[in-house]
């Protein structure tokens, strides 16, 4: 399920970013962050999901 979200919110986060860091690396940089840290939580994510759907 979040799995399926990320690839739209992508470019949404991605112009945010360039507001925030008009410089390119370090907005690439923060992407690159941005990214790790939804994918390192996507799983508990899906965990919370799955548990609110079981109750």
């Amino acid at each position: 399920m979040i799995g399926a979200l990320l690839p739209a919110l992508v470019p949404i986060l991605g112009d945010a970013l360039k507001r925030l860091f008009p410089d390119p690396e370090a907005r690439q940089k923060a992407e690159a962050e941005l990214n790790a840290a939804l994918l390192a939580r996507a799983g508990e994510l899906e965990k919370a999901a799955a548990d609110i759907i079981k109750t």
